[in-house]
């Protein structure tokens, strides 16, 4: 039975939770909404075409050095450790954990940048011919140029990771949650004001930007208001830093799903035959994607990640699965039904978010038939990283590095082929199927492993959520047919896309949630009203 003191804790780790999803959330909607005007800024002022590849591949090699050097998944090994300095009230062992591992990693990225930046051809030596071209050298310039600006942001991004990571460890949020917010607006003032003077290179300038306010200027005073002593420190044979490496490696050399998705479809889209514009359609698919995983996947898993550390290092294992599996249900009980209704709206959605300036109708069908192979994503690679957390927080990085590297490694061939045979719709439909191992065998592993008692319930209530989504999607599928007798949507404009994701969308999610909720899997009004109220009293 629960002393009064538990019930008091585990209700404050509740609301604390509660408010840091919140700040999460918040935090998502705005940078997703900030992705959009990027996205969008990109798509009116340059369409889909080859110097948008040419920009977008630019990311490639600064993906993989941030990947080699673990920095976007930095803050994941870093939070349980510097946790366990301030749980045992060692505040100085924790700083100067940091000021090693910050000082180290500093060096470490300074050396993959200056390489990386004098070396820049030799290093894309794999790439297919829709960057590579002998007949159009062009192409392969104007990416290094751009792949040059973009490099030393990553060092950016890494002093952002741990100064963020610092924050989330003491439980502040908002600073860290405006990382993404501020990269957006510097990508988006980089292209507007930059690209009639200096064409594509505009945004990439707006990358070195935004990397640097949002990660490096505001970070440093929430990083002091949180006591941060910072010394320049290098100690190789610190434990601390032995343990860190070790809990590190695994992301280095593994497969991730961030490597999966953000580097194999560019990689794989440069063998796409007559493929110019390939890498610009997929890109702009994913990042729609990834809009919808960011809303209701990637936010809540960043905003509990510290209470489901705090779980981990108690060892409190029973309630780190009733945590886990209520935020999979939630994750489940929105996404799901989104994915089914936006596979039928996808040319609408895709209308509404990106066509207008040169950014044509026919880009629309193009990049809509890429968006509806790739919907899926959102809920497998929230459910995937999840788990994959979890695992993290256990300090057991291994284990998710075997499983992510096998589901996505088996589908490597998958890429190929359906790339040479299907273009961009193939590669979208094989990171669908690698996310869909993914998310799966995580999911069963941490279960079998740590022996969860809740995984039939779990499977039921998916299962059942899945139901109305698809009775959801046959509405509004029906609805949006009974559009063609309408001649007023015979020749779309974005607000006529809009109109008729009103008309065929609204009464299906109506349909999916009232059912969702009668049935008491999840109180919808109830996740929907906390979050209004939360975000005006803010």
């Amino acid at each position: 039975m629960k002393t009064k003191s538990q019930s008091e804790t585990n209700n404050s780790l509740g609301k604390a939770a509660t408010y840091a999803v919140i700040i999460m959330a918040v935090s998502n909607i705005l940078s997703r909404l900030l992705g959009w005007g990027r996205i969008k800024t990109l798509a009116h002022l340059a369409g889909v075409s080859g110097e948008v590849d040419a920009y977008i591949f630019a990311f490639a090699i600064p993906d993989l050095i941030n990947h080699f050097l673990a920095g976007s998944a930095l803050s994941i090994t870093f939070i349980p450790l510097f946790q366990k300095y301030l749980a045992q009230d060692d505040e100085q062992g924790a700083w100067r954990f940091f000021s090693n591992v910050f000082t180290v990693g500093t060096i470490a990225f300074i050396i993959a940048i200056v390489l990386s930046m004098t070396f820049t051809s030799n290093l894309f030596f794999f790439v297919g011919e829709n960057i590579n071209d002998p007949n159009n050298p062009s192409q392969m310039g104007l990416t290094l140029r751009l792949t040059r600006i973009i490099l030393p942001a990553q060092l950016f991004f890494f002093w952002g990771a741990l100064l963020n990571g610092a924050q989330y460890a003491k439980k502040r949020f908002l600073l860290p949650s405006l990382t993404p917010v501020l990269y957006n607006v510097g990508i988006i003032i980089g292209g507007v004001a930059l690209y009639n003077k200096i064409g594509i290179e505009g945004f990439s300038w707006g990358v070195l930007l935004g990397s640097f306010v949002g990660n490096v200027v505001i970070q440093i005073p929430g990083a002091l208001r949180v006591g941060m002593r910072f010394k320049p420190h290098i100690d190789l044979r610190d434990k601390s830093l032995h343990t860190f490496l070790f809990l590190t490696i695994p992301l280095i050399i593994g497969l991730s799903m961030t490597f999966s998705n953000e580097f194999l479809p560019k990689l794989f889209a440069t063998f796409i035959p007559n493929g110019e514009g390939a890498i610009a359609n997929l890109d702009y698919a994913y990042k729609v994607v990834s809009m919808l995983f960011g809303f209701f996947g990637q936010a809540v898993v960043a905003g509990v990640y510290p209470f489901i550390s705090q779980l981990a290092v108690s060892q409190k294992l029973d309630e780190l699965h009733n945590l886990l599996s209520k935020i999979l249900i939630k994750i489940a009980a929105l996404l799901i039904p989104i994915v089914g209704i936006s596979f039928v709206l996808a040319p609408n959605i895709i209308g509404i978010l990106l066509e207008g300036g040169t950014f044509r109708p026919e880009d629309t069908a193009l990049v809509a038939k890429t968006f509806s192979y790739y919907i899926p994503c959102a809920f497998f690679m929230a459910g995937a990283l999840l788990y994959i957390r979890a695992y993290y927080a256990m300090q057991r990085t291994f284990f998710p590095m075997i499983v992510s590297t096998l589901s996505i490694g088996l589908c490597l061939p998958l890429y190929y082929y359906l790339a040479r045979t299907n273009g961009s719709q193939g590669i979208a439909l094989a990171a669908t199927a690698a996310m869909t191992i993914l998310c799966i065998s995580i999911n069963t592993f941490w279960n079998r492993h740590y022996k969860g008692n809740n995984q039939q319930a779990l499977l039921k209530d998916i299962l059942l959520i899945t139901l109305f989504a698809c009775l959801g999607t046959l509405c509004s599928f029906g609805l949006k047919r009974t559009t063609s007798y309408f001649s007023f949507f015979s020749e779309m404009t974005p607000l006529k896309h809009f109109l008729l994701c009103l008309y065929a969308g609204g009464p299906s999610f109506f349909i999916t949630f009232l059912g969702i909720e009668l049935t008491g899997i999840q109180n919808i009004r109830s996740i929907l009203m906390d979050f209004v109220q939360k975000v005006l009293r803010r």
